[in-house]
């Protein structure tokens, strides 16, 4: 199961998990990172209510109540209660990435009656280096990060809901604005995290400059401009 799958049933309900005789099971593979995905599920909730939402039970021990795996899709999404047109249909036919689960992780939270709890997630860690040069943006392949310019202020936007942890925005950043991921806070009603940057703006066509490179206009017009002359 995906730390979002789980996190969004102990959102409203306690979650127990069963570990069975996982060293001779033939699907152990599966598990082998059931530590990793509790870990990102303490991150999201916090470990005050992870401690209240979430139990793990060893091999012997009882759970309260066995549940099927529709069952569990179903405390998720309430439209899942119903027999799904493919009998073989497991999480799997959200996405490797979980991107599915976590919008819609997002989209439950809105319902929540408390609108000002706060829920973690990882984003990209901005740092002052960045100056919105915009690269990150497009190579993301969630479509997660946005450089946006305001009344000359360029700020990067980062939709957490959307964010994999793949990690390509800090290797293809040409300066090191972006350092790994961090945990951050966001209440039930808001989806994004916006980081400040010093950028200039292209007199010309408007894109973001480097603020210590000299120029009032970007890479790409000055090349432009050379090649015509």
């Amino acid at each position: 199961f995906t730390w979002e799958l789980i996190a969004g049933i102990a959102l409203h309900s306690r979650v127990e998990l069963m570990r069975g005789d996982c060293e001779n099971c033939p699907r152990k593979e599966k598990v082998a990172g059931l530590d990793d995905t509790l870990e990102r599920v303490k991150l999201f909730l916090g470990e005050e209510r992870f401690a209240e939402q979430v139990a793990v039970r060893g091999a012997g021990e009882t759970a309260k109540r066995e549940v099927s795996r529709r069952e569990l899709f179903g405390t998720f999404i309430p439209g899942a209660r119903k027999q799904p047109k493919n009998q073989n249909e497991t999480s799997e036919s959200f996405g490797d990435d979980g991107q599915a689960m976590r919008l819609m992780l997002a989209k439950r939270m809105e319902s929540l009656p408390n609108q000002e709890e706060k829920y973690g997630w990882e984003a990209p860690n901005f740092t002052e280096k960045c100056w919105a040069c915009g690269i990150c943006a497009k190579i993301c392949p969630n479509d997660a990060l946005k450089m946006k310019e305001k009344d000359g202020v360029w700020r990067a936007v980062c939709s957490p809901v959307l964010c994999t942890g793949c990690g390509v925005c800090e290797v293809v950043c040409p300066d090191g604005g972006i350092d790994g991921l961090r945990a951050v806070k966001l209440p039930a009603n808001k989806r994004r995290i916006v980081h400040r940057t010093e950028a200039k703006t292209c007199v010309q066509c408007g894109n973001a400059v480097k603020p210590d490179s000299g120029y009032d206009i970007c890479m790409r017009c000055r090349v432009t401009k050379k090649k015509k002359k």
